[in-house]
């Protein structure tokens, strides 16, 4: 009778203890599986509450450390990743970001502002965008950096590489604008050697003229006939002083003065110098037509800088007009001038046109396609323009050149 009652006592024992035991697993796979499911849902505001029992509550510890873990690097993620695109979208350095089949996937203020892109841009590729740089930077390989000159004399250098998101490669391009640096440079550059060579050639052709002046005084004294030695002398006059206005026309681009800029209308600025210009079209046997806009807006300009500006482009527009002439004989050249609602200045030619590969040279200093060209006139607009900070383009697009600016309004 008594083994019968230890049995039974050792049966409920063992009963109870299961019923413990299982309820201890119980909560401790809730444990688990509440951990698991706020993982799950990347939930890492929640945490898991203490049970009171020291087992339970180690794994509960664990989970919750894992959680504050998660959170505090998620946070820290979310806040790189707000810097970065903070800094991507001020960043004056262009920023375009490609898919793994070569499509936009976002481009940062400065690289529509480089390439000129309108809005819908994403989902399109780099080479169906209509800039000109941007088919150069459709054609660069991975790691490749490159330097493009555009046809307002912009300076880019543009990098395609790749970085690398959740194990995938992400290409991208980084655009640099060098303009400001490199024509600081250049200039800082030609005004050094201007300077010089004008120092140089003043003083040995002014001792030259001298000297020649003196000798010519002489002769006068002789009776014998010295008309073939006056001739030689005026020659070699002639060509100093040709010299002298060769140093003294590139001197003056040394010597441009900062423009006064003041509200002028931009139908005067045309309308101003209509008759000269009209008088050197006629000289060439060139036609010219000018279409003023109805709205005239003001612009913020300096007018006698301006009106060389527009003196030198209509000159070249000339000269390219006469070259075409001369290889096609009877070709009729016209020139047109236009002013826009918006204040900008258009001079359209049909001369001989600019190659794409000149286009990008064609404001570098000193650069001429013509024979005796000197490369000033084009020069001397980039500076004037630059300093009134206004945007210009020159192409050739259907057997047209297109000289465009466009003054800041005012």
């Amino acid at each position: 009778m008594n083994t019968a009652y230890i049995l039974i006592a050792v049966a409920i024992v063992a009963i109870v203890l299961t019923l413990r035991l299982h309820r201890h697993y119980r909560k401790t796979l809730r444990a688990i599986d509440s951990g698991f499911e706020l993982l799950r849902t990347r939930d890492t505001s929640s945490r898991l509450a203490r049970s009171g029992n020291a087992d339970i509550d180690k794994i509960r510890d664990t989970f919750n450390n894992m959680l504050a873990e998660l959170k505090a690097s998620k946070e820290q993620v979310l806040e790189q990743n707000n810097l970065l695109n903070l800094l991507v979208g001020v960043s004056p350095m262009g920023i375009i970001m490609l898919d793994f089949d070569e499509h936009i996937v976002s481009m940062n203020p400065a690289a529509r502002q480089f390439l000129e892109c309108p809005d819908n841009v994403v989902g399109k590729r780099i080479g169906e965008l209509p800039s000109a740089i941007a088919q150069r930077m459709s054609q660069l390989n991975e790691k490749k950096a490159e330097t493009f000159t555009t046809n307002n004399a912009h300076i880019f250098k543009c990098t395609r590489a790749t970085f690398i998101d959740r194990g995938s490669h992400h290409p991208f391009f980084l655009i640099e604008s060098l303009t400001e640096d490199v024509m600081a440079a250049e200039k800082k550059a030609y005004e050094k050697v201007i300077r010089m060579i004008a120092h140089e050639v003043n003083n040995s052709t002014a001792t030259m003229m001298s000297i020649l002046d003196m000798i010519g005084s002489d002769l006068q004294g002789f009776s014998e006939d010295t008309s073939d030695i006056g001739k030689l002398l005026q020659v070699c006059s002639e060509r100093s002083q040709a010299m002298t206005d060769f140093i003294s026309r590139l001197a003056e681009v040394v010597k441009i003065p900062d423009p006064i800029v003041k509200p002028v209308a931009v139908n005067s600025l045309v309308e101003d110098n209509a008759q000269f210009l009209e008088s050197q079209c006629v000289a060439q046997n060139v036609a010219i037509g000018i279409r003023l806009s109805h709205r005239n807006p003001l612009v913020q300009a300096d007018a006698a800088l301006m009106s060389q500006v527009l003196i030198n482009i209509v000159k070249n527009a000339i000269e390219s007009i006469v070259t075409l002439t001369e290889e096609k004989p009877g070709h009729q050249g016209i020139v047109r001038i236009e002013t826009t609602d918006e204040g900008n200045i258009t001079v359209t030619d049909n001369g001989k046109g600019i190659s794409p590969d000149v286009e990008q040279k064609i404001f570098t200093p000193f650069f001429s396609t013509k024979p005796t060209g000197n490369g000033l006139g084009l020069l001397f607009v980039r500076e004037v323009l630059t300093r009134h900070r206004s945007t210009f383009s020159l192409k050739t697009v259907d057997a047209e050149t297109i000289f465009t600016l466009r003054l800041p309004q005012g």
